[in-house]
């Protein structure tokens, strides 16, 4: 009970804690590379969406792909943000706020941004006499851009998926 005579709650964590299996510089490259990636990858997704693309912007097989990219990148964001309170040692949720939001985000965006481009040659196949890769080639390569910098922060996860260690196993006892 508080001194004004409030019933008050305080909430214990009562699990396992977690900890990269890391050098203390490893660790703050990996939440540099949790929050400038995911960050970079928006801005330049919201740059090449404003850069001309007749394919993106006419044909569903281009431009579906391109912007349903969002929900994966807003899930990707929300990992960054958890990246700022990551700590050596950490809860299960503090995990999952960071670590495995981005792993799904890093999982889906390459696939999203490939189908995209696949999309646009496919495009340009079909209506080669009306249009030609000049002029679809700046979006193009934004969004291999994109899907380069996506795969990066695949492989950072795939890296470093096996160094997530439990530090305090919760006891029978707690």
């Amino acid at each position: 009970m508080s001194s004004s005579g409030r019933v008050r709650t305080v909430w214990t964590y009562n699990d396992d804690y977690y900890a990269f299996d890391l050098s203390p510089k490893a660790f703050r490259l990996l939440k540099i590379c949790f929050i400038a990636v995911p960050a970079l990858i928006v801005l330049l997704w919201i740059f090449f969406s404003l850069v001309k693309s007749i394919g993106r912007d006419t044909v569903l097989y281009v431009g579906a792909f391109w912007y349903v990219s969002v929900i994966p990148m807003i899930y990707m964001v929300m990992g960054a943000a958890g990246a700022f309170k990551l700590k050596p040692e950490m809860t299960y949720r503090d995990i999952y706020a960071c670590y495995r939001r981005i792993k799904v985000a890093s999982w889906i965006l390459p696939v999203l941004f490939l189908l995209s481009i696949i999309g646009n040659v496919v495009f340009l196949i079909i209506y080669k006499e009306y249009f030609s890769i000049q002029t679809e080639l700046p979006w193009m390569i934004g969004a291999f851009v994109l899907f380069l910098l996506s795969l990066f922060l695949f492989i950072v996860q795939v890296r470093v998926k096996n160094k997530i260690k439990v530090v305090k196993k919760k006891t029978e006892e707690e």
